[in-house]
């Protein structure tokens, strides 16, 4: 159901859903906790929130699944389906399982083994906390004016995607390059110490497949119906990822592995721009990227010199204070243009405005 706003560009209704329903769930937890339920109750508590949802979503869009139904060629469809769902099955088999399974195989022992899991779980939560749905969004406002335009205004679509992506990730990934290691001590213990190097690669990693465009690349070919690109994509990663794992893995266990991953992505994100070009014109906005870079820099190496604790009021003020300059580093240089500026006027007005200020 949701899916059906999503494609309709129903944002508000969605986030407010969603909000609802992840508030709804974490309560009904917390009360269930205090009486010590198990975990069927759990299961019971995520499938009634669920249940929710739909009934919701249902009240809402009863009127679109109601409406008098018209012949539609559902071939392009299953074909989109089939192939998308092969890229994420390639995705996770030849990813993060992948890695696990060599490590097993090659006798890595299993407590660093769950220290590798922690570590990619915790860099793929902190590059995508703030992106999360927007290639969702991107696919369907991109395949809408790839329908209403065709493929000239794509290039510029790509590129307010890519900077809207590196404008939300790359100054949290910034921030937890330095403040990890207090962060891992914080949430989990000494013990899970071991994951920070692991950590550091994936979020340096993070920090290059931003710059490269990241998703962006995935989401236009998939709104030009050129999803088998996106397919082979991920092949190619899991491929190399697999290869280059049976290099590192016995002479560096866990690093080998972390190694791998980040030096596959990079390598297909890096290769995908060159791809892209041929398909739709494209300009890399180095401009802005170095001005979001240097922002965050420089907010960084104040923070550490203004606040030197790292216990959790230093790291909460830290980040109060890195966002504060971040924003006020971003106002002074401007990394918006014109067109950008423009491009949300037709989003948003409260949008235009803010963008107005960068």
């Amino acid at each position: 159901m949701a899916t059906l706003f999503l494609g309709l560009l129903r944002i508000r209704i969605m986030v407010i859903v969603k909000t609802i329903l992840l508030v709804l769930q974490l309560l009904l937890c917390y009360l269930f906790f205090q009486f010590g339920i198990g975990l069927k109750g759990v299961i019971t508590i995520f499938s009634s929130v669920t249940f929710v949802g739909i009934i919701i979503y249902f009240i809402y869009g009863k009127r679109y699944i109601f409406k008098e139904s018209e012949p539609f060629n559902m071939k392009p469809c299953f074909k989109y389906g089939l192939n998308l769902w092969a890229s994420k099955i390639v995705g996770f088999g030849l990813g993060k399982q992948i890695d696990i399974l060599l490590l097993g195989y090659f006798f890595v022992a299993a407590r660093e083994i769950g220290i590798y899991n922690l570590a990619f779980s915790l860099s793929m939560l902190t590059s995508s906390v703030l992106i999360m749905g927007m290639a969702g969004v991107g696919l369907a406002a991109f395949s809408r004016l790839e329908a209403r335009k065709g493929k000239g205004p794509l290039g510029k679509a790509w590129q307010l995607d890519m900077k809207m992506a590196a404008l939300l990730s790359i100054p949290i990934l910034v921030f937890a390059l330095y403040y990890i290691e207090p962060l891992v001590l914080l949430i989990y213990s000494e013990k899970y110490l071991p994951a920070v190097p692991i950590l550091r690669i994936f979020l340096v990693s993070g920090i290059v497949i931003r710059l490269l465009g990241g998703g962006s690349h995935s989401t236009v070919f998939n709104a030009m119906n050129k999803e088998k690109i996106v397919l082979w994509s991920n092949c190619l990663i899991g491929l190399m990822n697999v290869g280059l794992d049976i290099l590192l893995i016995p002479r560096f266990g866990i690093l080998g592995a972390a190694v791998a991953t980040a030096f596959s992505g990079i390598a297909v994100m890096g290769m995908l721009i060159f791809v892209l070009k041929f398909y739709i014109p494209i300009k890399y906005p180095f401009s802005f990227l170095a001005k979001v870079l240097l922002s965050s820099g420089a907010a960084l190496m104040a923070v550490i010199n203004v606040i030197g604790n790292r216990n959790i009021y230093g790291i909460i003020g830290s980040l109060f204070l890195y966002g504060f300059l971040f924003v006020g580093l971003l106002h002074l240089l401007r990394p918006l243009d014109r067109r950008d500026k423009e491009l949300s006027l037709q989003v948003n007005g409260m949008l235009y405005r803010i963008a107005c200020q960068f």
